[in-house]
C-alpha cells in the first residue's frame, strides 16, 4: 500500500494548481511518446481492436459512409483506426485536450499488422485494410494521416459535445472513458450522446470500474477504493490529472436507460475483491462490487 499511497499524493500535487497540471501534461506527453514507441505494442491492445471489430460486426451497426464519433481517442486513435481499416466510414475523434503522438501510433500499428489476418473479416476487405494501414505508416503527419484515413480531429477544452448537432452519428463508442467522466455532469454527458446520436444508431463503451492507483501498486486489490469513504476519498486520493469517478455497474446502466437507451449487449468481466467495503458503500450488491469491466452496446 505505499506505492499506492504516495502515487496518490504525487497526483494530488500535480492537481494543485493550473501551472502543475500543465506540467503533468507536458511530463506525460513528451516523455511518454518516446516510451511508448519504445516499450512495443500492448498485448491487450491487440483483443481491444478485435473487440470493437466484432461488437461492430456482430451487431450490424456500420454502412457504407457511416459517421461515428469516438469519445476520448486519446494518444493512438486505437479504436477508430481499427473500425476504418475495415470499413469504408467517416470517424470524427474527441478529446478535451490533445494527447495525440505520431510516433507510438505508427510503431504500434506497424506491430499491429501482422495480426490482421486473425480479424473474422472478409478476405477482400483483409486487402483493402492492409493497403489502408500502409498509406497511413508512411504519413508524415498527423494532417496527412487524417486526410489518409478521412478522421476528423475535435478538440473541446470543456469535455461537452455540445459542439456537435443532434442527430449526426451513426455510431458513438469509448474505450476506458467514461469511468474518467466527473461523476457531477455524468447524467447530462450520457443524455448528451443521446441528443447526437441518430434514430436507431448504436453506442458501444468499454467502462474499466477497477481502481485506476492499483497500476502502481499491482498487489493491492482491483477495487481498493471501496475501502474509503467518500470524505477520506476526496481528501486524500482524488485527483484531476488521472481522476476516476467510482460509479460502479448497476449505476452506468441505470443512466443508459433513463437517458433513452435501449441495452443489446453487455459483457461483464469480474473477479473475487478481497478487501473491506466501507458503509459508504453497503448499498452495492455483490456482483456490483466484483465487476471490474463492463463492454455495453445499446441503441437510440
Amino acid at each position: 500500500m505505499i506505492k499506492y499511497t504516495m502515487t496518490a499524493l504525487a497526483l494530488k500535487m500535480f492537481s494543485a494548481t493550473s501551472q502543475t497540471r500543465k506540467l503533468y501534461r507536458f511530463l506525460g506527453n513528451s516523455l511518454g511518446a518516446s516510451k511508448r514507441s519504445s516499450m512495443g505494442l500492448p498485448g491487450e491492445y491487440v483483443e481491444r481492436a478485435k473487440l470493437y471489430v466484432d461488437l461492430f460486426e456482430k451487431n450490424r451497426i456500420l454502412e457504407p459512409g457511416a459517421r461515428l464519433l469516438e469519445l476520448g481517442t486519446g494518444w493512438v486513435h486505437w479504436e477508430s483506426t481499427a473500425l476504418r481499416l475495415f470499413n469504408d466510414v467517416q470517424v470524427t475523434m474527441f478529446d478535451p485536450w490533445d494527447n495525440r503522438q505520431l510516433e507510438p501510433y505508427q510503431a504500434w500499428w506497424r506491430q499491429m499488422e501482422p495480426f490482421l489476418e486473425d480479424f473474422p473479416i472478409a478476405a477482400n476487405r483483409q486487402g483493402a485494410a492492409r493497403a489502408l494501414l500502409g498509406q497511413a505508416l508512411s504519413a508524415q503527419s498527423f494532417d496527412e494521416l487524417y486526410g489518409t484515413m478521412g478522421f476528423n480531429y475535435v478538440v473541446n477544452p470543456t469535455g461537452k459535445l455540445d459542439v456537435f448537432e443532434e442527430d449526426t452519428f451513426r455510431a458513438l463508442f469509448s474505450n476506458n472513458v467514461f469511468e474518467h467522466i466527473s461523476k457531477e455532469i455524468v447524467v447530462e454527458y450520457i443524455r448528451d450522446l443521446y441528443r447526437v446520436l441518430q434514430p436507431g444508431g448504436y453506442s458501444v463503451h468499454t467502462i474499466d470500474m477497477g481502481d485506476h492507483l492499483v497500476k502502481y501498486d499491482l498487489p493491492v486489490c482491483r477495487k481498493n477504493y471501496l475501502r474509503y469513504s467518500e470524505r477520506v476519498w476526496k481528501l486524500f486520493f482524488e485527483n484531476s490529472v488521472q481522476y476516476f469517478n467510482r460509479i460502479q455497474r448497476t449505476e452506468w446502466l441505470q443512466m443508459f436507460e433513463d437517458a433513452g437507451f435501449e441495452l443489446l449487449d453487455e459483457i461483464v468481466s469480474s473477479r473475487e475483491i478481497p478487501t473491506p467495503i466501507h458503509p459508504d458503500h453497503g448499498h452495492l450488491d455483490r456482483k456490483d462490487v466484483e465487476c471490474t469491466h463492463i463492454q455495453v452496446v445499446h441503441r437510440k
